[in-house]
């Protein structure tokens, strides 16, 4: 049996509105970071996401759910190692989260939330850039996704044609 990731971070929130789930369905389309964004566009959202007029960079995401969710977000796409557990930490995945973000926050305490959001933003380009990359040049090559299609349609037609057998067996219009 594969084992199971754990990750207490279940959702990352809307840059525009942060009590509200990313999404692509929501009908701003600077509340979420989509992976065929460039990097211009993507720092642009984080620029404008919706914080609150503290300046202090802390994790509460009761209080501060916008600053807490770039934190999040900085986080979640941080190349840096971060799987260290604090000192003191505790074995609820929860806990330790809240841990590692306070920690996080602690670290950026003495920069300002124009210095984070350009950090998140850095963080973000360079987790999604080499994404963005592979998707672009798999879109450039029409042959191959061509004969991905076809390779698609012959298992779809595979299996329809199976199931459909099944059905009229099943139902007396063909004996196997």
């Amino acid at each position: 049996m594969a084992a199971r990731l754990l990750a207490p971070a279940k959702r990352i929130l809307s840059l525009r509105d942060p009590t509200q789930k990313m999404s692509k369905s929501a009908a701003d389309p600077k509340s979420r970071i989509i992976l065929t964004d460039t990097a211009e566009e993507m720092t642009l959202k984080i620029r404008k996401a919706i914080t609150d007029s503290t300046d202090e960079i802390t994790w509460n995401p009761k209080t501060r759910a916008g600053v807490s969710n770039l934190l999040a977000i900085l986080h979640a796409c941080s190349t840096e190692s971060r799987t260290d557990p604090p000192a003191h930490h505790s074995s609820d995945p929860q806990e330790t989260y809240d841990e590692q973000l306070t920690c996080l926050a602690a670290e950026f305490r003495n920069m300002s939330i124009v210095d984070l959001k350009q950090k998140v933003a850095e963080a973000v380009e360079n987790r999604i850039a080499p994404i963005r990359s592979e998707y672009h040049r798999i879109c450039a090559d029409e042959g191959y996704i061509l004969s991905v299609s076809q390779r698609g349609a012959e298992r779809a037609r595979s299996i329809a044609s199976r199931t459909l057998s099944e059905v009229k067996f099943r139902i007396g219009l063909e004996a196997v």
